[in-house]
This record gives C-alpha cells, sequence and structure tokens, in this order.
C-alpha cells in the first residue's frame, strides 16, 4: 500500500471521543453490536436499541446504557429517560424497517 493512501485511511478513521460524547446505536446485530464496541472503545458514551431480548442482554455489559425497544415506533424511542434529545450521533444498523 504506497503511502499516501495510508494517510488517506488514517485521516477516515473515527476520532477517539471528548468526554461526554454520546452515540445512539439502533440494531445490535452483527454489524450494529461491532460499531457499538468500537465506539465505547474509542470513549464514547453509548446507547445500544436492539428489539431482541438475546442482544440487549449480550450487550449490557459492554455498552454504556441498552434498552429493548422496537426502534421503529415513534413512541419507543420518545421514552424520557433515555438521553435521546441531547445525542448528536445516531447510528443505524437496523434492517427490518427504515427508521425516519
Amino acid at each position: 500500500m504506497a503511502d499516501n493512501e495510508r494517510t488517506r485511511r488514517n485521516k477516515r478513521r473515527i476520532q477517539p471521543a471528548d468526554p461526554g460524547d454520546q452515540v445512539v446505536v439502533i440494531g445490535l446485530g452483527r454489524f450494529g453490536g461491532s460499531v457499538a464496541k468500537e465506539l465505547v472503545r474509542l470513549g464514547f458514551e453509548v446507547l445500544g436499541i436492539d428489539g431482541r431480548a438475546e442482544m440487549v442482554q449480550r450487550y449490557a455489559d459492554g455498552l454504556t446504557h441498552v434498552a429493548e425497544a422496537d426502534a421503529t415506533s415513534d413512541e419507543a424511542l420518545a421514552q424520557p429517560a433515555w438521553p435521546t434529545s441531547a445525542t448528536p450521533w445516531w447510528a443505524s444498523a437496523a434492517t427490518s424497517k427504515p427508521v425516519c
């Protein structure tokens, strides 16, 4: 790999988080779970949302917050206990229905 190509790739990587940076990851399957774990490793506070209890259980110890909810439901995403209004970054790995 040429040095300038390697430099371009490094510039695209996610930078470590500042204290208090928050991300919501919707869908904790293979892709979403990997993204969520990497964001935690970089220092982000991560709320992982999935509609499957087994996925929420799997990530309960590794993420900052997890919640079992249907992320396609406006009512579920409007829960006041979730810090979603102050969260600037969202990532969706859900595949069953589009999230608006």
